[in-house]
This record gives structure tokens, sequence and C-alpha cells, in this order.
């Protein structure tokens, strides 16, 4: 089973959507997700939680968790939200770099903290075919 680890910065929007939704795709994946900057224990935003929602996710239940060593050793791929995400995971495990890779392939996912619904809306749309095409290729 394979291992897909989801980086963002604090644990509560991009990459708790990015998670869900690979929990709604099924498969032979395991996925989690963390954040740089994330305080264990906190809720994923409103925003986040409506828009899982929308596409079968679920982050009722969902509790943020700061990005460690031991998390990026036990994955098999590490997904960053963005180039300050993928520089932060190679600063704690730079053996890591050939897992590690940035969602958009050369571009960052804006960050959607304290937007409103719409701009959730988008971002999750804009990381959806990227997670798409990710999934086919784990798959």
């Amino acid at each position: 089973m394979k291992k897909v680890l989801f980086i963002c910065t604090g644990n509560t929007c991009r990459s708790p959507m990015c998670e869900a939704y690979f929990k709604t795709l099924g498969g032979n994946v395991e996925v989690s997700s963390a954040g740089i900057c994330a305080y264990d224990g906190d809720t994923a935003s409103e925003q986040a939680r409506e828009v899982a929602a929308e596409f079968g996710g679920n982050l009722s239940h969902f509790r943020s968790r700061r990005l460690t060593p031991a998390m990026l050793a036990e994955a098999d791929l590490v997904v960053t939200m963005s180039t300050g995400h993928r520089g932060r995971v190679l600063e704690l495990m730079p053996e890591a770099e050939a897992k590690t890779i940035l969602l958009l392939g050369n571009r960052d996912v804006g960050d959607p903290f304290g937007a409103p619904p719409a701009v959730y809306h988008r971002c999750f749309e804009e990381m959806k075919t990227a997670l798409d095409k990710l999934y086919k290729t784990l798959t």
C-alpha cells in the first residue's frame, strides 16, 4: 500500500482537503496530511469542512498535525502545496528529495486561509485536477 503525505502550512485548509478527497477515491492508498507550522489538534477550517462535504469528504473529526521527520520517513510520496513547503520538507529530511513533489508541478497552490468560501472552492477545483492525475499514477 502506498503512503501519501500532503503538506501545507497550518494543516487546516489545503492539505486536509487533499486528504479528504483522496480518501473518497478508495483504492490501495493510505493518505494523511500535516503542516509545517501546524498546531497539533486544530480542526479544519469551516470553509475546508464545507468544501470537503460537497465532494463526499468528511473533515468533521479531522485534527491538524505538525510535520515531523518520522512522518516523512514513513511516506512513500510527499506532496507539497508550495515551493516553500518543499524547502522546509528538505530542511527536515534532505533524503526525502526524490519522493517530494509539488502538487501543481511548477507552481504553488494559493493559501485560502481566512478567505471567503468561493476562494476555497476555487482552490479545491485547482487541486482536484492534479489530485485526480496523481491518483491515477498511484493506482
